[in-house]
This record gives structure tokens, sequence and C-alpha cells, in this order.
């Protein structure tokens, strides 16, 4: 599974003031929001071969937000 921290989408982008996204930011060690296509990365790595030893794992796509 991919347990995703805040990706930028519209939720975040629109529905949030700039003061919740920066206080939001404050949380990311990485300084940013994950970009879509880093999220759909993960899922084509975790989908290709290259995964194909890998099971019964969560893996936390979320800037170091909870390491």
């Amino acid at each position: 599974g991919i347990a995703p921290a805040y990706v930028k989408t519209p939720m975040i982008t629109e529905q949030l003031t700039e003061a919740q996204r920066q206080e939001l930011l404050k949380q990311i060690p990485v300084g940013r929001f994950c970009e879509p296509e880093e999220f759909a990365h993960t899922v084509r790595f975790l989908a290709s071969p290259l995964s194909g030893f890998i099971t019964g794992e969560i893996l936390d796509v979320n800037g170091g937000m909870d390491m």
C-alpha cells in the first residue's frame, strides 16, 4: 500500500488558504508538497517487476513527516 501525505492537488492548492498551506509546509522536512507525478512514480514502481519481491508493506510518501 501507499500512504501519501500532502499531494499537490486542487484540495491543497484551491481549498486551503495560503496561511494553511504554509502551516502544513512547516511540518514537512523537505519543505514542499508531493507532486502528483512523484506519487504516480511510486505507483508505477510498485506495479512493475522491479518491486516483485516487496510484499506486505506500506510505503510512506510523506517528505519525511513521519520519520
